[in-house]
């Protein structure tokens, strides 16, 4: 298809603290804590710990170094984790219009693969469950 995705008004500052960041305020496993238009998710599973700040906004306004941004007001634990030091990424979470369709490709005889976010059907916090 020529369809091209377009932005669906939420962004993430995907954040990877480095092993020596100290998160003993929180407990291994994973927490999501969610405002109205704003969210911070902790993956805390490995040595790595995984952070995700979103924020509805409009394209382009959200940058590396926003996540303290959207965690302001909140419990200084998470204002905490957004000054951590790690790698900060901002993303954009884009969509294709409902109803997009692909021609069916016969070299595969129908079979397909859909690993990690490609099998996501909707952009973050479209749904629950």
């Amino acid at each position: 298809t020529d369809v091209r995705p377009r932005y669906s008004g939420v962004s993430f500052v995907d954040t990877v603290l480095s092993s020596d960041t100290r998160v003993s305020d929180f407990p291994r496993g994973t927490l999501m804590a969610l405002g109205p238009d704003h969210c911070m998710v902790l993956g805390h599973l490995t040595a790595q710990t995984h952070l995700y700040f979103g924020r509805a906004c409009p394209e382009g306004s959200l940058s590396d170094s926003s996540a303290a941004d959207i965690v302001k007001g909140w419990a200084p634990p998470f204002g905490a984790l957004a000054t951590a030091k790690g790698q900060a990424v901002a993303r954009k979470i884009e969509v294709l219009p409902p109803g997009t369709r692909w021609a069916r490709d016969t070299t595969w005889k129908g079979r397909v693969a859909l690993i990690g976010d490609a099998a996501h059907l909707m952009s973050p916090f479209a749904g629950e469950g």
